[in-house]
């Protein structure tokens, strides 16, 4: 893949990649970004089932299926990554072995780690599995603070608001974290990790942070 095709872009917070349904013609390969993928109901109501950071690209049905997103990929931490067409992919993955085996490389490891968060949310408790998301964002950006309200990231958890900010009073409370006006800052890695479930070793195992 030619590093030419490669074009550099800043991703906003909440800014919308894709659409569940819509046709993916272009893919991102996020730097400092961190882009989540959220399935939305038809009553509205939408939880995140999986992430991409500086590990992986977006628009991975571009290489395994007919190029059609099937959830909405939203930019969660604003940052930078290279964009690149969609049919470039396709024809680099063609001819470069080396490429081909590098990205379904990837798509083993997302996809083992989409069917980990699966059983996560539905057996570990909200306090472990926020402090498993603060986690894996940060291995995402290199950095211990971020953009991130309580509303968001209630939806992000599929929890209700009120024990979002419980949650997060009690880690603030535990020295593991800072947060105000929409930031939050890690202030203790070790912290963290101890209210953390198994699935965030699990998860991290499957890509090189």
């Amino acid at each position: 893949m030619s590093l030419a095709s490669l074009v550099p872009v800043r991703l906003a917070d909440g800014q919308v990649l894709y659409e569940a349904g819509q046709a993916v013609d272009r893919v991102y390969f996020p730097e400092s970004a961190v882009i989540s993928i959220i399935q939305v109901m038809r009553e509205g109501t939408a939880a995140e089932i999986g992430m991409v950071g500086r590990e992986g690209f977006c628009g991975l049905n571009v290489v395994l299926r007919r190029g059609i997103a099937t959830a909405r990929h939203v930019c969660q931490v604003p940052g930078t990554a290279s964009m690149m067409p969609a049919d470039m992919l396709r024809r680099a993955v063609e001819s470069d072995r080396e490429l081909r085996t590098a990205l379904l490389d990837y798509a083993g490891g997302y996809c083992a780690m989409l069917a980990q968060l699966i059983a996560c949310n539905r057996l570990h408790r909200v306090e472990q599995r926020c402090a498993r998301w603060l986690l894996m964002t940060v291995d995402r950006i290199g950095e211990m603070q971020f953009p991130m309200t309580q509303e968001r990231l209630s939806m992000m958890l599929g929890a209700q608001r009120p024990t979002v900010t419980a949650v997060m009073t009690t880690l603030r409370d535990a020295g593991c974290l800072e947060n105000s006006r929409g930031q939050v800052r890690i202030t203790s890695r070790k912290c963290l990790e101890s209210y953390a479930c198994e699935c965030y070793g699990l998860c991290k195992a499957y890509f090189n942070f």
